[in-house]
């Protein structure tokens, strides 16, 4: 079986960028529309999938890092303020 992870990529993608996420190899990187389909010779879970999806939407690893500290602060940070939270939406590209 395998998984097609599609996300609008924000850096360039290679086959071997993913080693460090699963052991699953990469059967084809494609075009599909604006955003770029990854398909895995593999059944990935979920958060082996949402972290291929936030390495592909991501620059670089420094803006991957502060969009996982963003992520963080809407899940989970109970004493921030909701422009803050709405702030932190925005920038991740969800809805205000």
């Amino acid at each position: 079986m395998s998984t097609e992870v599609t996300a609008s990529a924000r850096r360039s993608v290679s086959s071997d960028m993913f080693a460090d996420l699963t052991d699953a190899p990469v059967l084809s990187i494609r075009a599909n529309g604006s955003n770029l389909t990854v398909t895995f010779d593999a059944d990935l879970d979920q958060p082996t999938i949402d972290a291929i999806t936030a390495r592909m939407t991501s620059r670089d690893d420094a803006d991957q890092a502060a969009r996982a500290d963003l992520s963080d602060l809407l899940t989970n940070d109970t004493t921030a303020s909701p422009l803050a939270k709405a702030v932190a939406a925005y920038l991740l590209g969800g809805a205000t």
